[in-house]
């Protein structure tokens, strides 16, 4: 009779210690929600001339520029990639006769889905490409963080320069969207 006395005893604690339990449940879905930023770490304006060369009898030089960076974020779907095309707000032929601009990426955090810098293009109003195959990643935000872009302002016929050609255009880039 004890052992049957303590065998329901020790049953009751067992169900005791269950019923001092409960619990709810709930479902969370955690998403990742498609991003495409881009930005430059310094906007602020360049000058480009066209300058004397070394010597007398050579061509004249145009200049360089390399301070500026882009800066982007990309959440994209992994099948799909992005692109930053440069363009300006010049209409054909507006820019200084016997010019042309070249725009590229010279440098930058291009690896693990940030982008395969493309050849320099000259810049038009046409969009064109200079980073391609951009998938999910972030370049950073410090001042040399991203793609460094590269500006060649370069003479491409002397006997067409005026100096009275000076012009300003506005250059964009743009991260596209998922393709």
């Amino acid at each position: 009779m004890k052992r049957l006395g303590l065998l329901f005893g020790l049953l009751l604690i067992s169900v005791s210690l269950f019923a001092l339990t409960d619990a709810a449940t709930h479902d969370v879905t955690l998403n990742v929600d498609e991003v495409a930023m881009l930005d430059l770490a310094d906007s602020s304006a360049i000058t480009l001339a066209i300058t004397a060369p070394a010597d007398a009898g050579l061509p004249p030089v145009g200049q360089t520029n390399d301070t500026k960076y882009l800066q982007y974020t990309s959440l994209i779907d992994m099948s799909k990639t992005r692109t930053i095309t440069v363009q300006w707000d010049l209409a054909p032929g507006a820019e200084p006769a016997g010019t042309q601009l070249l725009c590229s990426v010279i440098n930058g955090p291009l690896s693990a889905g940030l982008g395969t810098p493309g050849a320099a293009v000259v810049v038009s109003n046409v969009a064109q490409s200079i980073i391609t195959a951009i998938k999910s990643g972030n370049t950073g935000t410090a001042a040399t963080d991203g793609a460094q872009v590269l500006y060649e302002y370069e003479v491409t016929d002397a006997t067409l320069l005026d100096t009275q050609d000076d012009v300003t255009a506005t250059i964009t880039f743009t991260l596209t969207e998922a393709s």
